[in-house]
């Protein structure tokens, strides 16, 4: 109960609040009256309450571990891949307003490109260079679109694996 009360104040706070402080590592935009105003920089930013809403991320470079993906190769083998992409905001407004879900994004634009380009190779191919640069450059075009940068798009896991396959005729 005094949490609900604690989350209610927060919230009437975020409301009525004047100001918004924005961070050295971040970018925002405000939006008055459910229209786009302004892009903002780091700072102190004075704020109309109710009317003014802001949106805030982090614009600096960061990295993200992916969730692993299995996969069959073009010359039959099961492997199994674990990510990591080195990624920053490069378009504020693309990746606030125009876009929702941003954790999504990152994921499903890394998660195409290492699918694309791992189903249509070989065991050998993806353990080389070229594969890592293949996967990369996919990813940063199908971000740009988002405002996403992609810097680097990784295997730190990579594995071939031993598939078994049950057939059952119930």
């Amino acid at each position: 109960m005094f949490d609900k009360l604690l989350e209610l104040i927060g919230e009437f706070w975020d409301t009525v609040k004047f100001f918004q402080i924005i961070m050295p590592y971040e970018k925002g935009v405000r939006i008055r009256k459910g229209v786009l105003h302004a892009v903002l920089g780091p700072g102190l930013h004075g704020k109309l309450p109710i009317l003014d809403e802001f949106m805030v991320d982090t614009v600096v470079q960061t990295t993200e571990f992916l969730a692993n993906q299995t996969f069959t190769t073009k010359d039959n083998h099961a492997i199994y891949i674990r990510g990591i992409v080195v990624k920053k905001v490069s378009n504020i407004v693309k990746w606030l307003v125009e876009s929702e879900d941003q954790e999504g994004i990152v994921k499903d634009v890394c998660y195409a490109a290492i699918a694309e380009v791992a189903l249509n190779n070989t065991w050998d191919y993806i353990r080389t260079e070229a594969f890592q640069q293949e996967i990369t450059t996919k990813a940063r075009k199908r971000a740009r679109k988002y405002g996403l940068k992609i810097i680097e798009l990784r295997p730190v896991e990579l594995v071939k694996l031993r598939a078994y396959r049950f057939v059952t005729g119930f």
